[in-house]
């Protein structure tokens, strides 16, 4: 319940079934001065309020709806004055009284900082902590974990202006000095004339997750995002090969690579190569229509034709609003189309370019890169030019990159003024370059965006980058830290390493398939020398992000037990894994636990992912709803029958991927070693029919394959047709652990029927106490 007070001019919000009270003030800056409204017109009845700023004969109106624990405020500002009206920030909400706290109370925090070189780690971190973030874009999460209260204050638009939120902790674990605010950053709202703002949004039901949840459904309902469904597979190196070794011709390395993954991947779904940077001359970006005939003699359009034949399509890295120093042709022709620093002097969003021939240069000697003006004709020009050359050479795949250049407030490079200033700076200018991005390569071409606004790319691609730069490598330059390798392993923090991925699937997991496809796992690499458990690691996070994968590892030469860990990856499920203890851990390295929940017709059962990679092992208790059957993936081995939870451990630098499904106490499904998600995508059945005591299953993978499905058989049955099986007795339980192998040599699909028969009492086995075991098998 909203309610004003004449008295001091404030807002009281109350939450219906919450002890969520704020008492918020609303004012707008225009230029230095900060504005409180003169007078707030009210009318409960319809919802509405319209607060009066007789110094700007300005009206700012607003109408509140509660829906479903959430206050959503639409509004809109009017000048009804003769000059024109210089925006700074419009502040929806100033709760200077502390919320959320009690005593003892200790406040959780997720924001959503912008994504920026080096892959911003989003992470729940309690409230005002070192390394805790106090401004986020777009929203806040907040959560106090003893009294289970949540809170989300933000923005569910993002159409025209910079939307933040931000806090101070205060100091007794809660929030003091909140606010919510749209950023104009100086755009002139006109005489005459009206301005819709972004949508005010405060949470105050449900769980946190719940929260976030609707976030991105409100966000979904809005916008209609439109994205590609499958996820993109393909073929970048970047972790042992493809990184300018000039003893080999890159092309011999690339199309050695795409034939490789046609003898060892048939038919598991990968369609692109990703080439980075070598097609460029002197890697320098900019140019982009030219190419690098040195690395790759044959031209583009030899390339694509010959991708082609080799069942591929064409994938480029692009940074298409930066522009290296080094073309000085091309500095020249865009130098008013520059953003530029209060004195004049171009903006260098990345001094001393570091990649392609410029890495070999001393460091002085390196070009700096410059930041393209999103609203000025020339730019506009030459992004439409470049995308439709690309578009007419058959590029199908696009890493657009470091999209932070010149979104302005939305990312790391502020500037004072763009050319057209009828565009506000930040989402209105940023999303209009997308828009014609997106127009431009048509909706066949895959669009990947990375390191700049995630949330506010929205509806122009068809995955977004939601991590860091996981899995990949470097050249072997000198001065990298890689140096003298192209990849790091035995580091779990490192910024290409799971810590910072397992963080970022876990922060953004909400937004998956609703906005778009969350890249969290990008490049996956898994081969020698990278340690075992780590490579399964990899895979795992891979499988269970619901999204891309490109190739890291060199496919020529690549170990078959380590290809094998990338077959179990696919093909993807659609939904990512849930993480579980998101905001149990607030200042831990990474989220250990995700669930991802699997519903078939013959079936539904939950897969939960254990992550430990800290140096000591960790104890886990994973609640049972009902009496569960569980099977631990990596090791193919049935950990049982269990009641309420089960307690086991896991070592340390290791994944453990558990399937629990209800003990149906019939025959049925226990795992598989085919896929991670064990019978989501590699059974198309598994039914047991209790009139002719049979188990009938069906099971798909591509041609050529082999594979196990496992099925646990309650004590007192038996089979008929024992050898079409591997059967085991499990000691404890006195059931049957089955294997049932599956050859697709010749076909895609397979069918096995087990006939089953029950024991007569005096057919079963006695039971064995351990002691008594232990002498039997002594």
């Amino acid at each position: 319940m909203l309610t004003f007070c004449p008295q001091n001019k404030s807002f009281t919000f109350s939450g219906a079934n919450s002890p969520l009270l704020l008492n918020w003030r609303s004012a707008i800056q225009v230029e230095e001065r900060l504005h409180e409204p003169d007078e707030v017109l009210s009318a409960p009845e319809q919802n509405c309020y319209r607060l009066i700023y007789n110094s700007l004969s300005l009206v700012w109106h607003w109408r509140v709806q509660i829906i479903k624990g959430r206050l959503i405020l639409s509004s809109r500002l009017e000048n009804q004055g003769e000059q024109d009206i210089a925006l700074q920030k419009v502040y929806f909400c100033i709760a200077h009284t502390p919320c959320l706290a009690q005593a003892g109370a200790e406040v959780l925090a997720l924001g959503s900082p912008a994504q920026a070189v080096g892959q911003v780690k989003r992470e729940v971190r309690t409230a005002g902590a070192d390394g805790a973030i106090l401004e986020s874009m777009l929203k806040f999460q907040f959560y106090e974990r003893s009294s289970k209260l949540a809170m989300q204050i933000g923005f569910i638009s993002f159409d025209k202006c910079h939307s933040i939120v931000e806090y101070q902790p205060d100091g007794q674990g809660g929030l003091s000095d909140v606010k919510a605010y749209c950023d104009f950053a100086g755009w002139q709202l006109a005489a005459k004339s009206s301005l819709d703002c972004e949508l005010f949004s405060l949470a105050w039901q449900g769980s946190p997750y719940q929260q976030l949840e609707d976030w991105a459904d409100l966000v979904a309902e809005r916008l209609k995002p439109k994205f590609q469904s499958k996820p993109a597979l393909g073929f970048l190196g970047w972790s042992w090969s493809i990184l300018e070794h000039e003893q080999e011709n890159d092309e011999e390395i690339l199309l050695g690579n795409l034939q490789a993954i046609n003898e060892k991947l048939p038919g598991f779904g990968f369609e692109y190569l990703w080439l980075s940077l070598a097609n460029l001359p002197g890697g320098n970006p900019g140019d982009w229509m030219q190419w690098n005939y040195k690395r790759l003699p044959g031209g583009l359009p030899n390339l694509v034709s010959k991708l082609k034949d080799l069942g591929f399509k064409m994938g480029l890295w692009c940074a298409p609003f930066y522009l290296s120093s080094a073309l000085t042709e091309l500095c020249q022709h865009f130098d008013e189309a520059l953003l530029r620093n209060p004195d004049g002097s171009p903006i260098i969003v990345c001094p001393k370019w570091r990649h392609g021939d410029a890495g070999k240069l001393p460091p002085e000697q390196r070009p700096d890169i410059y930041a393209l003006d999103l609203t000025h004709p020339l730019t506009l020009e030459f992004i439409q030019k470049v995308f439709s050359f690309y578009r007419q050479q058959g590029v199908r795949y696009f890493m657009l990159d470091f999209l932070d250049s010149s979104s302005g407030q939305l990312g790391r490079f502020t500037y004072g003024k763009h050319f057209d200033p009828a565009v506000c700076q930040g989402p209105e200018a940023y999303r209009a370059a997308l828009k014609l991005i997106r127009q431009t390569c048509g909706p066949d071409t895959f669009l990947l965006a990375s390191t700049g606004p995630t949330l506010h790319s929205t509806g122009y691609f068809d995955a977004v980058r939601t991590g860091n730069d996981f899995g990949e490598g470097r050249p072997i330059y000198p001065e990298a830290f890689f140096y003298p390798a192209s990849f790091v392993i035995n580091s779990i923090s490192f910024w290409t390493g799971p810590g910072s991925a397992l963080c970022n699937a876990a922060a953004n997991y909400y937004t998956h398939r609703k906005l778009y496809l969350n890249d969290s796992g990008n490049v996956l690499t898994v081969d020698q020398p990278l340690p075992l458990e780590d490579a399964r690691i990899h895979a795992s996070i891979h499988a269970f992000s619901g999204a891309s994968s490109m190739l890291g590892d060199d496919l020529r030469f690549i170990d078959p037990e380590r290809l094998a860990l990338i077959k179990k990856t696919l093909p993807r499920t659609e939904a990512c894994a849930r993480p579980m203890d998101l905001f149990d851990l607030p200042d831990q390295a990474s989220p250990r636990w995700f669930r991802h929940r699997v519903e078939k017709p013959w079936g539904s059962w939950e897969v939960h992912v254990f992550y430990n990679l800290s140096e000591e092992s960790m104890r886990f208790s994973l609640p049972l709803e009902s009496k569960s059957l569980l099977w631990e993936f990596w090791n193919q081995r049935y950990l049982g029958c269990h009641e309420e939870c089960f307690d086991f451990d896991v070592p340390a630098g290791t994944v453990r991927i558990v399937r629990v499904a209800s003990d149906l106490e019939q025959p049925q499904l226990l795992g598989s070693d085919m896929h991670t998600a064990m019978g989501e995508v590699e059974l198309l059945a598994c039914d047991w029919c209790q009139e002719s005591e049979s188990l009938s299953i069906s099971a798909t993978r591509p041609l050529g394959e082999r594979g196990s499905i496992f099925i646990r058989v309650p004590e007192g049955m038996f089979i008929k047709n024992s050898n079409e099986f591997f059967i085991a007795k499990d000691a404890h339980e006195g059931c049957l652990i089955v294997r049932v192998p599956c050859d697709f040599s010749k076909n895609s699909q397979v069918a096995k029927r087990m006939l089953l028969g029950k024991m007569g009492l005096d057919d079963r086995p006695a039971k064995l106490s351990a002691e008594e075991q232990s002498k039997r098998f002594a």
